[in-house]
């Protein structure tokens, strides 16, 4: 079966500014929920349309952990400049 695309259209922040959630005009998935969606292969997730930079997990050597977009020459589809979700 194939793996089925989350787009990503905004974010949730915490109170100190760090995004919290992934969401699109539907819902939203907690950074925990997409890491696990992803290391699972269960759903990719990608940055303004189904075409757009997948979301990827990357382990700092520490084990601190984040999600980024693949990174590209565009600004308007990174996690961090994404509006904020009602």
């Amino acid at each position: 079966m194939a793996k089925q695309t989350f787009t990503v259209t905004c974010v949730k922040r915490s109170e100190n500014g760090s995004i919290s959630h992934l969401g699109n005009a539907r819902e939203t998935h907690s950074l925990a929920t997409a890491r696990r969606n992803i290391e699972r292969g269960e759903l990719s997730y990608r940055v303004g349309s189904f075409l757009g930079p997948e979301v990827q997990v990357v382990t700092q050597t520490n084990g601190d952990w984040y999600l980024r977009s693949d990174p590209d020459d565009e600004t308007c589809n990174n996690l961090g400049d994404l509006q904020e979700c009602p």
